[in-house]
């Protein structure tokens, strides 16, 4: 009786350890460091977060799991424990609006430029951030909408590094037919190092069905106190 239930016992025991030898190890750390693209300075107090993705379809959604700022060096640490069986999860800085994003994702297998790096469970990471800072700039604004019916007054970039190109942006609209001049302010952060096309639409006045369009190329440098006039 007595070698029955030990062999019992000896049976669950190995059983169990077989479980846990299957079981992945949950424990998971990511370390990287931040720097300034341009200036290859670390950027300082900038906030981290590892979030879990599930991703089905119509139904994906996102956790967030733990976070850390940037040190003075520009290091960051995170640890935590990877549970969820059918999550990727992933490291980011997404939601830091005063910087762009010019990590080069392509180093990292299966990575997302709108989600961030996936992570390895059960072990220790390594993520590496770049990005710029944004740099403010003034338009000054001195048109004569020569009968135009509106004007409007678009910036965009068709550089693309990191997370994609700049989007479009639009300065000034006016649909007042009666102003025959159009004399405006407009300021907007830009990413800097890069060269834009500023485009002027007039619209067309009926019967007429198209308008006239006219673009200029202005660069906007990182260390600009940038002042762009349109005349």
């Amino acid at each position: 009786m007595k070698r029955q239930v030990y062999l019992s016992w000896a049976a669950g025991a190995i059983t169990l350890a077989a479980c846990n030898l299957l079981e992945e190890p949950t424990a998971t750390t990511v370390q990287g460091v931040f720097l300034n693209k341009y200036t290859r300075q670390p950027l300082v107090g900038i906030p981290i977060a590892v979030r879990s993705w599930h991703y089905s379809l119509g139904n994906s959604w996102t956790d967030s799991i733990a976070g850390a700022r940037t040190d003075s060096n520009g290091r960051y640490s995170i640890g935590f424990s990877a549970t969820s069986k059918g999550a990727i999860y992933r490291v980011d800085f997404k939601y830091n609006r005063q910087l762009y994003d010019l990590t080069d994702y392509s180093r990292y297998w299966n990575y997302s430029i709108y989600d961030g790096v996936p992570l390895d469970k059960g072990r220790s990471n390594t993520v590496d951030f770049e990005a710029t800072p944004l740099v403010l700039v003034r338009v000054l604004i001195e048109l004569d909408k020569r009968g135009a019916a509106g004007l409007s007054v678009n910036a965009f970039a068709d550089e693309r590094d990191g997370q994609g190109y700049f989007h479009a942006l639009t300065f000034y609209g006016d649909t007042a037919r009666a102003t025959p001049h159009v004399s405006a302010v407009a300021t907007s952060y830009f990413v800097p190092n890069r060269t834009y096309v500023f485009s002027i639409y007039r619209s067309p006045v009926a019967p007429a069905t198209y308008g006239t369009w006219v673009r200029s190329n202005h660069r906007v440098g990182y260390n600009d106190t940038t002042t762009i006039r349109l005349r």
